[in-house]
């Protein structure tokens, strides 16, 4: 394998994805924006921040992955009800 193969190869196995499906896409995007908004009100306060351990993080997540997967599900019907009273042509 050349060096350009191997960069290639590197890329690729770091390209993430916001969701396998739009369901997913739009469950993580909204855990995304919560997290977000919760992290500029804690810098709002002016207190000094700790830092979560690099290995709580991977064990939230790991449990997380498990426990949340696919609950997203019984929202989107509710999501899409809401698209079609906005526009009901968005399918198309």
């Amino acid at each position: 394998m050349d060096a350009e193969t191997t960069i290639q190869s590197e890329a690729d196995s770091h390209i993430t994805t916001v969701g396998e499906t739009a369901r997913e896409a739009s469950s993580l995007m909204k855990e995304f924006v919560r997290a977000a908004r919760i992290q500029l009100h804690m810098e709002a306060t002016g207190a000094e921040l700790l830092e979560i351990p690099a290995e709580v993080c991977e064990r939230v997540a790991t449990r997380y992955e498990k426990h949340d997967r696919g609950r997203a599900s019984a929202e989107w019907p509710a999501y899409l009800r809401q698209l079609d009273a906005i526009d009901p042509g968005y399918r198309a």
